[in-house]
């Protein structure tokens, strides 16, 4: 299993196994990782969407969800 570390005070800072992971498709992936880390519940997709992508069709939101929400390993 890949340990993942998320430091959300001072500069925020995501952590795979000890090195930065920086490749995110999206600056808001980092948000929205640290939205559910924080919030510890289920959230529907429509939500986290609307949420991250909000000035954006509902089937570009999605399709950026659906992109940031896959990181290959």
């Amino acid at each position: 299993m890949t340990q993942l570390e998320i430091r959300l005070l001072g500069s925020s800072q995501i952590l795979r196994e000890k090195s930065p992971a920086n490749d995110f498709i999206s600056n808001k992936v980092p948000a929205l990782l640290a939205y559910l880390a924080v919030t510890r519940r289920a959230h529907s997709r429509d939500k986290l969407a609307a949420l991250l992508w909000g000035e954006m069709s509902d089937a570009d939101a999605k399709n950026n969800l659906r992109q940031g929400a896959y990181q290959p390993p």
